[in-house]
């Protein structure tokens, strides 16, 4: 591949505002996320952040939204190019992989789950208000402890 072509792909992708950073003069940030206390390395820790209230737990509404691996009881995701904002995060531990929270008869997960500031609700998940905060570093980490009944 010539360099003349890398340029020109380059100069292309930001022409059409595909390229990171170069469509926005916003801040772009790195959020770094642990999950710890989870208690086995079976299945995948599901994950979603939202950047508002509209849509919180409304998993279509995600700004983001993926699964990720569980290393030694513990998963760890870094998000690139996230813009300055309010986000909230939401995650479980999707055991059996069937990308769902699975539920008792009553409605308790039968699988970890957690929130961003280890938010807790009352007789469900916490508000948007309690699990938010605020990414407005060019480098910030947060660490989500898993929650299992």
């Amino acid at each position: 591949m010539t360099n003349h072509f890398i340029i020109y792909v380059y100069f292309t992708l930001s022409a059409l505002g595909l390229s990171n950073g170069i469509q926005n003069n916003e801040p772009q940030n790195t959020l770094h996320i642990l999950i710890k206390g989870i208690d086995s390395d079976q299945g995948q820790v599901m994950i979603a952040i939202y950047d508002s209230e509209k849509g919180y737990m409304d998993i279509e509404k995600a700004y983001f939204k993926k699964s990720i691996p569980i290393r030694n009881k513990v998963s760890r995701l870094s998000i690139p190019n996230m813009p300055s904002g309010s986000y909230a995060v939401v995650c479980f531990h999707d055991r059996n992989t069937n990308q769902k929270l699975d539920k008792n008869a009553f409605g308790i997960p039968k699988e970890g789950y957690g929130f961003s500031n280890d938010a807790k609700g009352n007789f469900g998940p916490p508000k948007f208000e309690k699990s938010s905060f605020k990414l407005s570093e060019s480098t910030q980490s947060i660490t989500i402890n898993m929650v299992y009944w």
